[in-house]
C-alpha cells in the first residue's frame, strides 16, 4: 500500500571559539609592527557567519 512520512528537523546549536593572533614586533627606534588579521576578523570579539545565518533562518 505504500508509506507514510514524517519528518522532524532539530537544529544541534553548539559554540565554536576561533581565536586569531597577530604577532606585534617592536625595532630598535621603538617603532612598532603589528600583524595583520584575516580577511572579516574586524573587532576583538564577533559573531561569525554562522550564528547570523541562524538569525536570519529563525525570524
Amino acid at each position: 500500500m505504500g508509506f507514510q512520512k514524517r519528518q522532524v528537523v532539530d537544529i544541534d546549536i553548539s559554540e565554536v571559539v576561533t581565536e586569531y593572533q597577530a604577532q606585534i614586533l617592536e625595532n630598535e627606534q621603538k617603532k612598532r609592527f603589528v600583524g595583520e588579521f584575516s580577511q572579516g576578523v574586524n573587532g576583538p570579539i564577533q559573531y561569525g557567519v554562522g550564528v547570523k545565518a541562524h538569525a536570519v533562518y529563525l525570524s
